[in-house]
């Protein structure tokens, strides 16, 4: 009759062509029973025939029932690109779509990015060695003027000279003040 099911099924793809970029590649392939066919594909690859990846597609096609995306890394002509593989049914017709983007734009900018970490390493390095070299020097002026007042007493066998206890009280300050301390008690002696 007229409104019999349909005995073949045209589909039309939208345009393959949405991203217009040489770094992404689409492919559409038709699922049949005994095989696949490229129904469509992104203008730049008009010419590819082949599937960019071979073994997803063969896998999709042969499975039985609907699989996940297959992500896989494949070498085309020379240069490395990531390929997702995905099953979709459209009004009972099995497709599988493969899209690939180019990694060289990813390994370059990887490429810098290791470039700027390492500078940023080298600057923090040589900005923590710098500070760390104002506060051993600021630590040990302290205990460079506790030597020279020290060798200042036993020159002069002053022992009315003290050290000036300036500064915090920290591990230096009560150094200098035993030291003084003691000074006092060989003095009374």
């Amino acid at each position: 009759g007229e409104f019999s099911t349909p005995e073949e099924l045209i589909l039309r793809l939208p345009e393959l062509d949405m991203f217009q970029s040489s770094a992404v590649m689409i492919q559409a392939w038709r699922i049949y029973q005994n095989g696949v066919s490229l129904s469509g594909a992104s203008r730049n690859i008009e010419n590819y025939t082949d599937a960019l990846d071979p073994v997803a597609l063969q896998q999709e096609a042969s499975a039985s029932e609907e699989m996940d995306d297959i992500w896989s890394a494949t070498v085309i002509d020379g240069t490395e690109w990531r390929v997702i593989s995905r099953p979709i049914d459209i009004w009972g017709e099995s497709f599988v779509l493969q899209a690939a983007i180019s990694m060289a734009a990813i390994n370059q900018a990887s490429r810098w990015l290791l470039i700027i970490v390492v500078i940023e390493m080298l600057i923090a390095l040589i900005g923590t060695c710098f500070i760390g070299w104002i506060m051993a020097s600021r630590a040990l002026r302290r205990i460079d003027d506790i030597t020279a007042a020290a060798a200042s007493i036993v020159n002069t066998d002053d022992l009315k000279t003290r050290m000036p206890a300036n500064g915090p009280n920290d591990e230096i300050g009560r150094l200098i003040s035993v030291f003084n301390h003691m000074l006092d008690r060989i003095e009374q002696m």
